[in-house]
């Protein structure tokens, strides 16, 4: 059972240019309340396969430790670094919830890896990592996945957590950040 005012460590990509070898991966760490406690930032691979190893790390940092809940902006980063939800889950003994606005297409994706950068891995984490569905109010919905928690759990805390547009305040915070070290300022959407 999640506690009431467990905090949220919101995780998202900074944009990257084609050609760059390296991202950035932020964290926010934000209380029940949403009021923002730290925020990190870790270096990956584009197109790697560092991006799980890296929540690893940003989730088990000094500040990372206190969040009782792990939200990702979907489970591709900086490209095709890809993350398998249901094991950072396991490794971290704390539940793992992905979120994204769009539904991903998961042919296209698998498409790009084989033609791209093919990775048995990578295709079998697709494969297997079925997008659900989160109602988010008015008609409206998110699509991702949840670990180590039962749906209705999952559904509560993503819907508790929108507080402004249609995005969770951990993970918006979190790609604005991004946003504003890489680009240097933001784009007010994500």
């Amino acid at each position: 059972m999640i506690k009431q005012k467990s905090k949220i460590l919101g995780i998202a990509d900074a944009p990257f240019m084609r050609g760059d070898a390296i991202s950035k991966l932020v964290s926010v760490l934000v209380s029940h309340d949403f009021h923002i406690e730290a925020i990190n930032v870790h270096e990956i691979e584009v197109d790697g396969s560092d991006a799980e190893d890296a929540i690893l790390s940003l989730s088990t940092s000094p500040h990372g430790i206190a969040a009782g809940i792990i939200m990702t902006h979907g489970i591709t980063f900086a490209g095709f670094n890809i993350i398998d939800p249901a094991r950072l889950s396991e490794r971290l003994d704390r539940p793992v919830i992905s979120v994204t606005r769009k539904k991903p297409d998961t042919e296209a994706m698998l498409s790009a890896i084989r033609k791209h950068s093919y990775s048995p891995d990578k295709e079998a984490i697709l494969v297997n990592t079925i997008p659900i569905r989160f109602e988010i109010g008015d008609g409206k919905f998110l699509y991702g996945n949840y670990h180590g928690l039962t749906m209705r759990e999952a559904q509560n805390i993503v819907k508790k957590s929108i507080m402004r547009g249609n995005m969770p305040e951990p993970v918006r915070i979190a790609h604005l950040m991004g946003e504003a070290i890489v680009l240097g300022k933001t784009k007010n959407r994500i």
